[in-house]
């Protein structure tokens, strides 16, 4: 659950081109039904049943690594998608600069100041 929430983060902070509906789903899906639902469903089943079977632990490790794999995959998917330097002509599109000045025909980017 706490990648989940690193990636919702990550998200928020250097992912601004990401749509918001990306972050809905990852709280709701992923922060809610995988991590509260499935995850901790399967603990408190095998921990209530006290199985002893060696096989059972490694299904439930297996379980986690799926998810992490895939939110890992998720993640990189997005950081490539959404991301990049916001002065890099190369990955945005950015508005040009007009007239007849010395910064005529380099990208302009609008930022606040910080």
């Amino acid at each position: 659950m706490s990648l989940v929430f690193l990636v919702m983060f990550y998200i928020d902070l250097f992912l601004p081109r990401a749509p918001v509906a990306v972050m809905e789903k990852l709280r709701d899906v992923g922060g809610e039904a995988v991590s509260v639902g499935a995850l901790n469903l399967m603990v408190s089943v095998v921990l209530a049943v006290e199985v002893r079977d060696s096989r059972v632990l490694a299904g439930c490790t297996a379980v986690v690594a799926a998810f992490v794999v895939g939110l890992v995959a998720f993640w990189a998917w997005l950081a490539g998608r959404y991301g990049g330097d916001p002065l890099d002509p190369a990955t945005a599109a950015a508005p040009r600069i007009g007239g007849s000045s010395e910064l005529a025909g380099q990208p302009y980017v609008a930022r606040l100041p910080i």
